[in-house]
């Protein structure tokens, strides 16, 4: 089963994370080692807010990322160059209501690497 694309607008809020994963090493004597961590080591963590949007929009979107079941999506951020694969970080999402047929939705997700296609 090939694996979803998340599409959505989001407010001028979005905030993203970067860092690179390393590996550390410290000695008695004050002394550290920091080398890369791996061969993928670009983190991206993105905070995400939608506009306000209906309350069918809000139901497809909390369906959509339900049926993730923690598993990871296809989706192009700001700052990305490419489309690539992320996962829910943590795997939760919160859908606040702000009156009748108007509700934001926000969760994080952070780059994966995954060798499924």
């Amino acid at each position: 089963m090939a694996q979803p694309t998340l599409v959505l607008e989001v407010e001028y809020g979005l905030t993203v994370r970067r860092g690179t994963r390393v590996r550390r090493v410290q000695f008695g004597d004050g002394y550290e080692q920091v080398v890369p961590d791996g061969a993928n080591t670009d983190m991206r963590t993105y905070d995400i807010r939608t506009v306000p949007i209906s309350d069918i929009q809000a139901q497809a979107l909390d369906d959509d990322l339900s049926a993730l079941s923690g598993d990871f999506f296809y989706a192009q951020f700001f700052q990305d160059d490419a489309q690539y694969k992320y996962r829910l970080f943590p795997n939760e999402w919160s859908w606040q209501s702000l009156g009748p047929n108007s509700n934001i939705v926000s969760f994080s997700c952070r780059r994966h690497y995954d060798a499924r296609e």
